[in-house]
């Protein structure tokens, strides 16, 4: 997976006022008047020696990028304060291990430096076009963790939420309406939803070709264009750092939940804000998304290393990979709001169907 690394000035002068620099050409490059850490050949940052931070190791944490120190977390405020994320990208936090947020002083004053730095993102929910208040806005989030407390299957609780967020947009009072809504008549509802598995194998090719990484920026683009092409005519493709991925096969391997994928999803509500972070009806979208490629990934690294059913190995690999992507998608959905391709897929009308039936 390709990293794109933010620089700032800070650490540009510390690195370059230091030795470390020597063996390497300009390290730093501007692009769009930003900073960013330069590539290597393999697409990782040009400080990274054997899997470690050379600026870390020979001149301390202080001196590194913000975007480095502060991973794998970032903040949003809210009327009820701040909140601070975990990328599932990182191990440790797939793996649930570390500090607890509220006894680490140090992520504190992370917070107060991302505010500073304006890396703190803003809670602005709109519902349906509209801004959302905070209160009727916890409505909405409260009955989604409702529903995703459940014990049934994920996708099924997903596409409860789906449901129940559909038909709210159309309601007079929204925090009346998820505050009383019925969830076994939106339950049943979400059991009457039928596949659509071709738009399915074309949604998920375009996840998988847009997460092939290239050399230059003409490579990466043919190369997707071809991943992409292949995987929907159901040949086998080649995917560099996962390997042969035949869709046959994939398809045939055997899916099955744990409660790594619970964690997720909960957070990505409870945590990360993510129906908050702009309109609600694409930010939970987003997350069917990713549930879909979740499931497709851990089955292609099953498939891959020759098993029939998924492990949770499989699982925790595909949820670091697909929060990199997700990460990729929120912070468009906080800027730039979201691609006409991507919203032409999201708001197809068999999209639930698409992504989360089998």
């Amino acid at each position: 997976m390709r990293w794109v690394i933010e620089g700032d000035e800070d650490s540009k002068v510390k690195v370059e006022s230091s030795r470390i620099k020597d063996p390497l050409s300009n390290p730093f490059k501007k692009v769009g008047g930003k900073l960013y850490l330069e590539l290597n050949d393999k697409d990782e940052c040009v400080f990274l020696s054997d899997n470690k931070c050379r600026i870390h190791g020979e001149l301390g944490s202080s001196s590194k990028p913000f975007t480095c120190r502060v991973f794998p977390y970032s903040f949003i405020q809210t009327p009820e304060g701040t909140y601070v994320d975990l990328s599932f990208a990182c191990p440790a936090v797939t793996a649930n291990k570390g500090p607890h947020v509220k006894e680490d002083q140090e992520i504190a004053a992370l917070a107060e430096e991302a505010a500073a730095r304006k890396k703190m993102h803003i809670a602005t929910p709109k519902y349906n076009g509209k801004l959302l208040d905070w209160e009727s806005y916890k409505a909405v989030e409260e009955r989604i963790l409702d529903v995703f407390n459940d014990t049934t299957p994920m996708k099924k609780r997903l596409l409860t939420g789906f449901i129940l967020i559909e038909e709210g947009k159309n309601k007079p009072n929204i925090e009346e309406y998820f505050k009383t809504a019925k969830l076994t008549e939106i339950n049943t509802e979400a059991e009457r939803i039928r596949p659509s598995p071709g738009k399915r194998r074309v949604i998920l090719s375009v996840v998988t070709a847009f997460r092939f990484k290239g050399k230059n920026k003409l490579a990466h683009s043919i190369t997707k264009a071809a991943t992409y092409l292949k995987l929907t005519q159901g040949r086998q493709v080649m995917v560099e750092g996962v390997g042969l991925i035949d869709p046959d096969k994939v398809s045939k391997v055997r899916w099955a939940e744990d409660g790594l994928v619970d964690r997720y999803f909960i957070h990505n509500v409870k945590y990360r804000k993510t129906l908050a972070r702009g309109e609600i009806q694409d930010n939970y979208r987003i997350m069917m998304l990713a549930y879909a490629s979740i499931e497709w990934y851990s089955k292609v690294f099953a498939s891959v290393a020759g098993r029939g059913s998924v492990e949770k190995g499989d699982v925790e690999k595909a949820i670091n990979a697909v929060d990199r992507t997700f990460f990729a998608y929120a912070k468009m959905l906080d800027t730039e709001g979201i691609s006409p391709l991507l919203k032409h897929f999201l708001n197809s009308p068999d999209y639930a169907g698409a992504m989360l039936v089998d």
